[in-house]
């Protein structure tokens, strides 16, 4: 993987981080599910960007 590719992985992952978190962010669960949304978001985007 090159730097650009890197780069490309690297804008994808914080734009769909940042997608989601506005849904999370406005849905009418309470903050403890808004924090383990989050945290399943996260885990799944982290495995998704280091898969080559």
């Amino acid at each position: 993987m090159n730097a650009s590719q890197v780069t490309h992985m690297s804008n994808k992952f914080i734009l769909e981080l940042m997608d989601n978190a506005e849904i999370i962010n406005h849905a009418p669960i309470s903050p403890q599910q808004k924090v383990d949304n989050f945290k399943t978001l996260w885990t799944q985007l982290d495995g998704w960007a280091t898969k080559r």
